[in-house]
């Protein structure tokens, strides 16, 4: 007994069923960097240090970085030869709030604190600036609640700076999207 099978489509006939596959299937959609597109027409952004208006050492090289990590996730960071500029301004840095609870002997500790800034972002195409976005925000971090003493103000130090860190993260990837045009 012999087997009966179809017979087999032509490559050509495959080929033709492929390209009407795609055809229909194609929806619009395209593959671009993140958000929408920078005013002016920029490409390429360069984002030399930014300046620290603050006593706080360090901050600008931190949100800096951050900045540039955004730029480059969207696909618009480039050298110092780019189209535009970002130039970035730490204005202030404070800590304005802590926050205190009661332990279980009736002692009052403080056991959080916020830290604060307020970045100022222009975005230049050589002498003309396109776009002015300051953005500000707040982080929150754990502090010692120990018996004071000098290893206690070290750990509230290094909160604070992760805290300065995470808050630096933020506020650039806010401050990006604010630079876009909608």
């Amino acid at each position: 007994m012999k087997a009966i099978c179809p017979p087999r489509p032509t490559c050509r006939l495959c080929l033709a069923a492929m390209c009407a596959l795609l055809l229909v299937s194609a929806c619009g959609y395209r593959f671009t960097p993140d958000g929408g597109e920078l005013p002016g027409g920029v490409r390429a952004v360069f984002v030399p240090i930014f300046d620290n208006d603050t006593a706080e050492p360090g901050l600008g090289a931190w949100f800096t970085d951050a900045m540039r990590l955004e730029l480059s996730r969207a696909g618009r960071e480039g050298g110092e030869a780019s189209d535009a500029r970002l130039v970035g301004r730490i204005l202030e840095v404070r800590d304005p709030t802590a926050i205190y609870t009661t332990d279980a002997s009736g002692q009052v500790r403080r056991t959080s604190a916020r830290v604060e800034a307020v970045v100022e972002l222009d975005l230049m195409k050589g002498d003309e600036r396109l776009r002015r976005v300051r953005v500000r925000g707040g982080e929150d971090y754990l502090v010692s609640t120990s018996a004071a003493g000098s290893l206690s103000v070290l750990e509230d130090d290094a909160n604070r700076r992760l805290a300065l860190r995470r808050l630096a993260e933020r506020l650039m990837r806010e401050g990006y999207e604010r630079l876009q045009t909608f």
